[in-house]
């Protein structure tokens, strides 16, 4: 085998040699290699919406564990507390508790006054681009006059990201339903009938 082919040498580390006025300085250039977050701690999640790190930037054996633990907390909603008003244009407004009602995925942020979209930050990265999908996430969203329409925009058609998502968040609580799940089922009955 060896007559063949050739046996590589192992190269060794880049080096490059810069003359300075004072003298020869050696830099050697690490070997780039991605780096793979860490496991987390469900508990340490951020609640509000502004501190959350982006989805992909977990690990990808946790990222649906931490889908689920933010499903189950639900949108972060805070109780009792009185939005402050901004003034857009000559008029102050502020954010209207009752928006919760018709929009359920719906999350304020207290430490920066915006609104963020639960499912679209779950989801958002799986999904693909298309147009209008980060107001709710990545960018602050703040302007409280024509929210309703706005809020509304952001749903979108029947295959808008948005709804996408929500698809996404139902599918990853009803796990158990799925085809694969039923699949397993049959596949030990089958097993089991085997056997006998």
């Amino acid at each position: 085998m060896e007559r063949y082919f050739k046996r590589k040498s192992p190269e060794p580390p880049i080096t490059t040699t810069n003359n300075i006025s004072s003298g020869n300085v050696n830099v050697s250039q690490p070997s780039s290699t991605p780096t793979i977050p860490k496991l987390i701690d469900l508990k340490e999640l951020h609640s509000d919406p502004s501190d959350r790190k982006r989805i992909l930037d977990y690990h990808p054996n946790q990222r649906d564990e931490i889908r689920r633990t933010y499903i189950l907390r639900g949108p972060t909603r805070p109780e009792g507390y009185v939005y402050p008003p901004k003034m857009i244009g000559d008029k102050p407004r502020r954010f209207n508790p009752k928006f919760y009602e018709d929009f359920d995925w719906l999350e304020y942020s207290v430490k920066t006054d915006n609104l963020f979209c639960l499912p679209c930050y779950l989801f958002k990265d799986q999904i693909s681009r298309k147009g209008g999908g980060d107001a709710f996430i990545l960018e602050v969203f703040s302007g409280w006059n024509k929210l309703y329409e706005r809020l509304d925009s952001h749903v979108g058609e029947v295959d808008s990201i948005h709804r996408r998502a929500v698809t996404n968040c139902d599918a990853l609580m009803r796990q158990n339903q799925s085809i694969v799940v039923a699949l397993h089922k049959q596949s030990d009955i089958t097993k089991n009938e085997y056997r006998i």
